[in-house]
């Protein structure tokens, strides 16, 4: 699981699946106990009914393409930046719009790069499935708009996003997500703290502390 990058409900699911078609075709397809009764009892073993051979053969292969579809793949690296060239200056607002995932915002003081987004998704589900994510920029207001947003069916989905933001003129902060934390981290360079406007429906949020950049943090408080 550590070096594959699967969760444990796979490996559980790829054993119960494994199972659960070697017992079908041991009992109802084939029907070996009763084969096997017939042999010993000097007997001809029957040949099992066709319609149950058709029906559970259907069913069989409706659980290999059901298994297959929700057992997709969706894996992607998420890595976003903004300039002070691309905007025209610093932030004075950023927005951070998440469908679900766990969110740790660092605040710095100056820097190359005055927004920059990085993180993971991981998950599985049916092939249909879509992840996108936005950046927009408007320069007249010096503001900075990311949305990730989920479509389709997950059986499992995780999403990381870490935000380090150019503090020196940002006024007002707001992020929210339907599922998962969000932390904001303070540099101790920063003097002043913006608006802040956070939510999480299900999740817990951390206040602004003072802690170098890229140290994740350890304990929550509810909002």
């Amino acid at each position: 699981m550590a070096a594959g990058a699967h969760y444990a409900s796979d490996v559980l699911w790829a054993g119960v699946f494994t199972f659960g078609v070697c017992w079908l075709l041991y009992y109802f397809v084939l029907n070996v106990p009763a084969r096997e009764d017939a042999f010993a009892a000097g007997e001809v073993a029957g040949v099992p009914r066709p319609k149950l051979v058709i029906g559970s053969s259907v069913a069989l292969g409706l659980l290999v393409i059901a298994g297959v579809l929700l057992a997709s793949p969706e894996s992607r690296d998420v890595h976003r930046w903004v300039t002070t060239e691309q905007l025209d200056g610093h932030p004075a607002s950023v927005t951070l719009e998440l469908s679900r995932g766990d969110v740790d915002i660092f605040l710095v003081d100056g820097g190359e790069r005055v927004v920059e987004i990085t993180g993971r998704v991981r998950g599985f589900g049916l092939p249909t499935n879509k992840i996108r994510d936005d950046l927009v920029l408007n320069k007249s207001e010096k503001a900075v708009t990311y949305t990730l947003k989920e479509s389709g069916f997950f059986t499992e989905l995780t999403i990381e996003i870490d935000v380090q933001i150019d503090a020196t003129a940002l006024d007002r902060l707001r992020i929210s997500t339907n599922k998962g934390y969000i932390a904001i981290i303070a540099d101790e360079a920063v003097t002043s703290l913006p608006e802040l406007d956070v939510e999480s429906a299900e999740g817990e949020v951390l206040a602004p502390t003072l802690k170098e950049p890229g140290q994740r943090q350890e304990s929550l408080v509810a909002p």
